[in-house]
């Protein structure tokens, strides 16, 4: 949404968010720095420092308040098809060997705070480079910084949960055996 702004009497227009799908992932990180604090959020989206902001007269400024609620909202965390036009596997399988020790290290050695999120990136573009090579992967992640927040977040957090489970040793879930078919076994055995 563009919003109009006048600044030492010159008419200024931005584009905020209005929905998580529109925050950069690189925003998303700034955003734990800002709070609740409307005037950071802002400055944020804008690119113009606080504050330049708190002398500025923004029109509509109760709209632009009320619209930025969807930061209160949970995100849609549904793994997408592709991320920043690189196909991203359906169920984050590991096709390789040296994806899954890259992965494992990489979770390995994560903080245990919110700079652990800056690893995301990486773990987009460790199943986003095809043949798998750790340095493009790694050259590669600066790029999703740019890329939307909740499909970073989507594999992030889709990546940590396989992880978890393989280190884990946790089998696949099979379906359990229906009675019928082995009533119907003994049939054919008599």
């Amino acid at each position: 949404m563009k919003i109009t702004m006048e600044l030492n009497g010159i008419k200024v227009e931005k584009d905020i968010p209005m929905t998580w799908k529109e925050v950069n992932f690189k925003q998303f990180l700034k955003l734990a720095e800002c709070g609740d604090d409307t005037g950071k959020i802002i400055s944020l989206f804008t690119g113009i420092e606080e504050e330049t902001l708190k002398k500025a007269k923004i029109y509509n400024l109760s709209s632009v308040i009320s619209l930025l609620g969807f930061l209160k909202t949970e995100m849609d965390l549904t793994l997408p098809e592709k991320v920043l036009g690189y196909p991203i596997p359906k169920n984050l399988e590991f096709e390789s060997i040296g994806q899954f020790q890259d992965l494992k290290l990489e979770a390995m050695t994560m903080e245990k705070d919110l700079k652990a999120f800056e690893k995301y990136p990486l773990f987009v573009a460790i199943y986003a480079v095809n043949p798998y090579d750790y340095k493009k992967a790694e050259e590669l992640s600066n790029e999703f910084f740019n890329a939307p927040s909740e499909e970073v977040m989507a594999v992030g957090n889709f990546t940590l949960m396989k992880l978890a489970e393989s280190i884990a040793n946790i089998p696949p879930k099979s379906p359990p055996r229906n009675t019928v078919m082995r009533k119907f076994r003994q049939v054919l055995t008599a």
